[in-house]
């Protein structure tokens, strides 16, 4: 590109958050088992199998969500993260991942006043869901309704990744770790996901490699930090607060003139140079 033609300014990646929800196998033998949604076949990454989660939203930043995250503040969440731009955006990604799991899956990571689980029925979980699918009520509303608070202190944020910035449509996405609350049922919302499964990191990556289960590079490539852990609690101990350090990729072009994307860990990636 010459001078007289300036390289286009990237366009700004959307905030967001995802959650890698995790439970002992079912089958009782030694790994750990992941939640996988499978988008709808229309929108954002349309039938491919994600993990719940979604962009930030405003009512996931500010004195509400400050009020419902009694175990984590805005502060102790800008320092986890340690490049959010802000103490409330911080925090904003620990709430956003928390709604849009309730609202694509149906769990609910939350608290009783005494601490423990919430122990609301399906039924009230379902209703809860319908209404605030509906907009019926807002997600912080409706946690305060039923005397809750949200369980973000126990997200382990554990990968930054951000769209390169050649693509129109951009995200920077936190991955955050949780164990899924013992008995609450996953279901698909019908709407953004169509579908679910639980699979060890290992099935996982064998289906997509087979072709079975199509995932884009950052679902893939977080299933394999996680493989190989024996249990829930070892995945947690092994990824608590470990450096992140945020993935970028960029888009390049190959000898063959199609376009590839490097990694920070490919060796050609430091030796292209970006686009000019």
């Amino acid at each position: 590109m010459s001078a007289a033609q300036p390289r286009p300014r990237p366009v700004a990646a959307r905030p967001a958050a995802t959650l890698l929800l995790m439970r002992a196998r079912a089958d009782r033998a030694a790994g750990i088992e992941v939640l996988l949604m499978q988008r709808a076949s229309a929108g954002d990454y349309a039938g491919l199998y994600v993990f719940p989660g979604g962009g930030i939203e405003s009512c996931d930043v500010g004195a509400d969500a400050a009020r419902l995250s009694p175990r984590l503040s805005p502060m102790q969440a800008q320092l986890r993260l340690g490049n959010a731009e802000s103490a409330a955006r911080a925090l904003g990604y620990y709430v956003a991942v928390l709604r849009e799991t309730f609202e694509e899956a149906g769990i609910l990571l939350a608290r009783a006043p005494d601490g423990g689980a919430p122990g609301l029925a399906e039924a009230t979980l379902s209703a809860g869901r319908r209404e605030v699918g509906a907009g019926r009520i807002g997600f912080l509303a409706w946690v305060e309704r039923e005397g809750l608070t949200l369980a973000t202190e126990h997200l382990i944020y554990f990968a930054h990744w951000i769209t390169p910035e050649a693509v129109p449509k951009r995200f920077d996405t936190r991955f955050f770790l949780a164990e899924a609350p013992q008995g609450m049922l996953a279901i698909a919302d019908q709407t953004e996901v169509v579908g679910h499964c639980w699979v060890t990191p290992e099935q996982a990556i064998a289906a997509h490699a087979a072709g079975r289960m199509p995932m884009i590079a950052p679902t893939l490539r977080n299933l394999e930090v996680l493989r190989g852990f024996p249990s829930p609690e070892a995945a947690r101990a092994g990824l608590e607060g470990r450096p992140v350090r945020t993935v970028m990729p960029r888009l390049t072009v190959g000898p063959d003139g199609r376009s590839i994307l490097l990694y920070p860990w490919d060796p050609a990636y430091a030796a292209d140079p970006e686009p000019s």
